[in-house]
């Protein structure tokens, strides 16, 4: 998606080419290669907010006005997702998780031995894009060491 795109009524990826990079696969007998998503760096709340404002499509909102909504959508997340909820946002479905071992039906979290942690999957929404767009090869720069020849 880029700026282009964010004026459209119904946001979606209409572009349909994602940059990819291949790299070749060193290991066993049969040559192969395996492809990376090229990198076009990370964008916050904050850059996504100004592609909105820039876009036109932000109405009477101001970028403040925006960064406030999407704090609150945050907070909102969070609270849902600590009351054991999944939340899917339209982009992810997320929840909680709970590792490690319970010695007894009677026993109590401890951190030592325990951990949460938020799981992730992509929503069917998302799902459903993704099955439209396809992947372009592109020639790009490695930023990842390869390991090309082994002695």
């Amino acid at each position: 998606m880029n700026i282009n795109t964010l004026n459209a009524v119904q946001i979606e990826h209409k572009s349909n080419e994602v940059p990819f990079a291949l790299y070749k696969n060193n290991l066993g007998n049969t040559p192969s290669y395996f492809a990376r998503v090229i990198s076009q760096g990370t964008c916050t709340v904050d850059d996504l907010v100004c592609d909105i404002i820039s876009s036109g499509i932000a109405g009477d909102f101001s970028k403040e006005k925006l960064l406030e909504a999407a704090a609150l959508f945050r907070s909102a997340k969070i609270a849902r997702i600590l009351t054991g909820c999944t939340v899917d946002d339209g982009i992810t479905r997320c929840w909680l998780s709970l590792s490690g071992t319970f010695n007894t039906q009677n026993d109590s979290y401890s951190t030592e031995r325990h951990s949460l942690s938020l799981t992730s999957t992509v929503s069917s929404k998302v799902k459903d894009i993704l099955q439209k767009v396809t992947p372009v090869i592109r020639r790009g720069n490695s930023i990842v060491p390869v390991i090309t020849e082994v002695f």
